[in-house]
């Protein structure tokens, strides 16, 4: 019986080891994201999809499949030679999106990140208004799903004493 219980232990830190080096989360979810970008201050490059509003800034709408936690996205504007306004608002499809403290917003120049900027958060949709200088652009990136490490140990520990307190009973 001793074996038995040594077995099924072994088997679960194996099973859980193996889940965390192969980043199997127990909850992988993907999402779809609206974006609409507009730029004021320069005419974007004409391939962008971009149409004039009445104010004359440049507008583009798209949508982008991305995975919740670890995305890196930037905007189809490219970096301008002259300081623009630009806006973006990213609005999330699905129950999935990222929790706004796991997002950040970097302005970014030449893969070099310049500063970090505060997005507005309202339900599942994330906006913001910046002033670009020449050559600069924005980065939207979500950090790494957490670790669930801890949930795997748990477990073990839990079927640990489970099998424990059977095996005293049936004795």
């Amino acid at each position: 019986m001793k074996k038995i219980v040594v077995f099924c232990f072994f088997t679960l830190i194996a099973s859980s080891v193996f889940a965390s080096e192969v980043d199997i989360n127990i909850i992988y979810e993907a999402s779809r994201m609206k974006v609409t970008e507009t730029i004021c201050g320069e005419m974007p490059s004409e391939t962008g999809g971009y149409i004039e509003t009445e104010k004359g800034c440049f507008q583009t709408r798209y949508e982008l499949d991305v995975p919740m936690y670890g995305f890196s996205f930037e905007p189809k504007t490219l970096p301008s030679d002259e300081a623009v306004k630009f806006a973006y608002y990213i609005s999330f499809f699905d129950s999935a999106s990222p929790k706004k403290d796991l997002v950040k917003t970097e302005i970014v120049a030449d893969g070099e990140v310049l500063r970090e900027v505060e997005n507005l958060v309202h339900e599942r949709t994330f906006q913001g208004l910046l002033i670009l200088e020449e050559g600069q652009t924005v980065r939207l990136s979500s950090e790494k799903e957490p670790s669930y490490m801890i949930i795997y140990v748990m477990a073990i520990i839990l079927v640990a004493a489970g099998l424990t307190f059977i095996m005293r009973r049936k004795k």
